[in-house]
This record gives structure tokens, C-alpha cells and sequence, in this order.
């Protein structure tokens, strides 16, 4: 993987050990359809540009698996829980994000279009319960605009997680 993140990685982690604390954080912008979103730059591991993704059968929240030099990484399809179309077209603009998670599994997800400069900004504390059954995500606010902030763990449940490291092992 990419020496560039790691690197600034390390050095962000001592910074945003409590996101939401009123701490300036460096974030990296990406879209999915028209809508804008902001990851933490420690939370990304390496941005490239989508290969040939292969369908893993009876999995319906990952898009399939993709080889990333020698590296298997599941490919999670996040667009349908925020109500785009699920079968979209891989383009020129499009990019895979490449987070790290449980047990030091790689997972993607493809955007559709990122920013490749680093945007500062501060992220709200999390707001109150919701409704009823509705998920609460904090924003950032990054040059007088909020927005929704990236965490992969809002948007996927424990089960899922276990099923990508799953995944992982089998297509190793």
C-alpha cells in the first residue's frame, strides 16, 4: 500500500484520538452521486483507481471483491443506504477508498469523485438521539459548510464487519 498516507497517518492519529472535540482535522472530500461527504485522512489507508471487481454471491451490501497488488479487498456498496441508484458505472473520475478495519482487513468502497487536496475543518459533537430507528452522524464544518462525516463503522453493523474479514480470508 501507499507509504504517503501511512506516514501522515501516524502523525494525525496523535490529533484526533476524539473526533468532535472542537480539534481542527484534516479531511479528504469525495462524492457519491451529487452528494458531498468528508473523510478523516487517518481513516484512509490508500485512494486508487478502481479495478476489474469481482461479484461475491449472497453478499447484497458488498459490490464485490477487487485485487489490489497481490491484496484482496472487499468492496462495500454504501450507495443504497443513502438512497442512490445501486448499480452505477465506474468512470474515469470514479476512485476506490481504501480503509482499514477489524483484524487488519482492507475494505473499499468507490466514490464517484474525490478532491485530492486535504480540507480543514472541525467536527461537530454528535447531536442527540434521533428518531426512532434513525441513525445520528456528525458533520464537519470545513470553510463555513457542513458536511456528513465519513465513519465506516455508521454505516455498517457488526455482522457485516465479520462477513468482510470472511470474505477476505476466503478470496486470499
Amino acid at each position: 500500500m501507499s507509504q504517503i498516507i501511512p506516514l501522515f497517518k501516524r502523525i494525525a492519529q496523535n490529533n484526533s484520538e476524539n473526533p468532535g472535540d472542537g480539534r481542527l482535522e484534516k479531511f479528504f472530500m469525495f462524492k457519491f452521486g451529487n452528494k458531498t461527504f468528508v473523510i478523516p485522512v487517518v481513516d484512509i489507508t490508500e485512494v486508487v483507481i478502481p479495478g476489474a471487481i469481482v461479484s461475491v454471491p449472497g453478499e447484497p451490501y458488498l459490490v464485490g471483491v477487487v485485487n489490489i497488488r497481490g491484496t484482496v479487498v472487499p468492496v462495500v456498496n454504501i450507495r443504497d443506504r443513502i438512497n442512490l441508484e445501486k448499480n452505477y458505472v465506474i468512470d474515469e473520475n470514479s476512485r476506490l477508498l481504501l480503509l482499514t478495519i477489524k483484524h487488519a482487513v482492507y475494505v473499499g468502497f468507490v466514490a464517484d469523485r474525490i478532491e485530492y487536496r486535504f480540507k480543514e475543518g472541525i467536527v461537530e459533537p454528535l447531536p442527540g438521539e434521533g428518531r426512532l430507528g434513525e441513525k445520528c452522524f456528525r458533520y464537519a464544518v470545513i470553510e463555513n459548510q457542513k458536511y456528513p462525516v465519513f465513519f465506516i463503522d455508521a454505516w455498517l453493523e457488526s455482522n457485516e464487519f465479520e462477513a468482510i474479514v470472511n470474505v477476505a480470508a476466503e478470496y486470499k
